[in-house]
């Protein structure tokens, strides 16, 4: 498991002055997060697990979840006129998760609520998230703010998982898959919002714009050989049999923004939603099963193999707010969602008896989303 990034420090700033007053605020950026290594199993032996979640044989390869962007908050006061500028930090990228290769002979059983027999993982750390950024400016005359939110950090890439199992695996309650092979990839991390404020007997003008969402880490490819002389059996509500999934992490959210400008004569706002990540792409999949699998309970399919590509994630929204004695002006603009991201090819072959008893349970089910 990689270790997680710190988070950014935050920043806190003011001035006050009978003439003008600048102010210049910036929280820190988040940490780097740790890369996971390389996980190789052979198992020889034979494994019991008992109690909920209990697993029976565990190989995982983590990366660490990248540190959180700082806030930034600021005040200016100026008897003329003030000007403030504010940035949240910028969240810091995942680690990737690294290959998992796992190869077993003996038999597995697992007894407890969700104890799976053997779960194989490769999991892309998660990007932090952009610190926030709150500006707030008073100038006697004219007064002028601009606040950005931090951006997130990208999620990170999960590896390769390839499991080959000659033994026997079984679970006997709900919610306990026989075999799970899984790459997934890191969630990009969320924008930060922003707030800004200005007011001047004159002229107040304001900018403010929310920081913008990551893109999700891909998963790696996930490769499964259960082999002739094994067997899978379960028992139990939503106990599959075999499960294999590429599954790409999901964009980041943009930050939202509000900015609010108040002048004597006049007063100018622009006010912009932080842009979201794109999804993570999933990698291929692939099963070669020449080996009975039984399943016994409501929504336990024998097989589920997917592919899922990350989805994108949502613009942030604005707000403007002006006042002016004379003239004034807004314009506010949501921030543009995140594309979904591609799945990879699934196959899969088989060639042994699979079995359900009972509903909702799909004997094979194979997707590309």
């Amino acid at each position: 498991v990689g270790g997680g990034g710190g988070n950014g420090g935050f920043a806190l700033s003011g001035a006050v002055s009978g003439g003008a007053a600048i102010n210049f605020t910036v929280g820190g950026s988040g940490g780097s997060a740790g890369k996971a290594g390389t996980v190789k199993v052979e198992n020889h032996g034979a494994i019991t697990s008992v109690g909920a979640k209990s697993v029976g044989l565990q190989a995982q390869s983590v990366g660490g979840g990248g540190g959180n962007g700082g806030f930034a908050l600021n005040v200016a006061a100026g008897g003329m006129g003030a000007l403030g500028v504010t940035i949240g930090g910028k969240g810091a990228n995942g680690g990737i998760g690294n290959t998992v290769t796992v190869e077993n002979d003996a038999r597995i059983d697992a007894n407890g609520a969700e104890a799976h027999a053997l779960l194989a993982q490769s999991v892309g750390g998660g990007g932090g998230n952009g610190g926030f950024a709150i500006g707030l400016t008073d100038g006697g005359f004219a007064s002028a703010t601009v606040t950005m939110g931090g951006a997130g950090g990208q999620g990170s890439a999960g590896g390769l998982v390839d499991v080959t199992n000659s033994g026997a695996l079984y679970t006997h309650q709900a919610g306990s898959v026989g075999l799970l092979a899984q790459s997934v990839g890191g969630g990009g991390g969320n924008g930060g919002f922003a707030v800004s404020g200005a007011a001047g007997g004159g002229a107040a003008v304001t900018f403010a714009m929310g920081g913008g969402g990551a893109l999700g880490g891909e998963a790696g490819e996930v490769k499964v050989h259960n082999l002739a002389g094994s067997a899978i059996s379960t028992a139990g509500a939503k106990s599959i049999g075999l499960q294999a999934q590429s599954i790409g992490g999901g964009g980041g959210n943009g930050g939202f923004s509000v900015g609010v400008a108040s002048g004597g004569l006049g007063a100018l706002n622009l006010t912009m939603g932080g842009s979201a990540g794109g999804g993570g792409a999933a990698k291929a999949v692939s099963v070669t099963s020449d080996a009975a699998i039984d399943t016994d309970g409501a929504e336990a399919h024998a097989m589920l193999i997917q592919s899922v590509g990350g989805g994108g994630g949502n613009g942030g929204f604005s707000i403007g707010l002006t006042s002016s004695g004379f003239g004034g002006g807004t314009i506010a603009l949501g921030g543009k969602g995140g594309s979904g991201a591609d799945a990879g090819t699934v196959y899969v072959e088989n060639t042994a008896l699979l079995q359900t008893r009972q509903a909702g349970s799909v004997g094979l089910f194979a997707q590309s989303l």
